[in-house]
């Protein structure tokens, strides 16, 4: 059960395990919060912590390969409120903007918009959406 999972590894300071894959988006589970998202073409996913309303991340924590099962990305990260951040998603993979694939490991991201969603269970919590900026 979830309620019994416990840390395997470190990333950015966090204690993390692989998720549940089967819960899509950001999921509130005991002890922490379970991060799914899917990308077809992505062969790297950072996951970014922000405090409410801020402009940069205050951690960055990336998927270890192992914590990704096909095209699938999922982490369960220990010790998170669900109160006190949002976050976001920073994506790496080829570039190839002929084929409609478009990803630039640019470290300072640009922020697209905002969309109101369930964000670990809270309403009407803001996930933050980013393109990169090209050179």
């Amino acid at each position: 059960m979830l309620r019994d999972l416990k840390p395997t590894d470190n990333v950015g300071g966090f204690d993390v395990r692989p998720g549940n894959f089967l819960l899509n988006g950001a999921t509130t589970v005991s002890g922490g919060v379970n991060f799914t998202i899917h990308s077809v073409y992505a062969v790297e996913c950072t996951l970014l912590l922000f405090r409410p309303y801020a402009k940069f991340p205050y951690a960055r924590l990336r998927f270890p390969d192992s914590y990704k099962i096909g095209n699938t990305y999922s982490m369960l990260v220990f010790g998170l409120d669900e109160i006190d951040f949002e976050y976001a998603y920073s994506f790496d993979g080829p570039y190839e903007p002929e084929k409609g694939i478009i990803f630039d490991k640019n470290p300072n991201p640009i922020k697209l918009f905002e969309i109101s969603i369930r964000a670990a269970g809270v309403k009407n919590r803001s996930m933050r959406v980013f393109i990169r900026q090209e050179l």
